[in-house]
């Protein structure tokens, strides 16, 4: 099991309705989808190589984001 992260992530319910919103926008640039799916996932619990495993990214990258 990969070790946890030191860093928290908790999204209250109108940042998430936010965060979502910008995932579901077709005219949102990739990278901001991306990432608001990063923190959708950290908020969720799941670990940074979970969320890059499940998004098809680098785990680095899963690792930016949450911090």
């Amino acid at each position: 099991m990969p070790p946890r992260s030191p860093y928290v992530v908790v999204a209250t319910a109108a940042q998430r309705s936010q965060l979502e919103t910008i995932t579901r926008r077709s005219s949102a640039p990739y990278r901001t989808a991306l990432r608001a799916r990063i923190v959708l996932a950290a908020a969720d619990g799941e670990s940074n190589t979970d969320i890059a495993r499940a998004l098809g990214i680098n785990a680095d990258i899963a690792r930016k984001w949450r911090k």
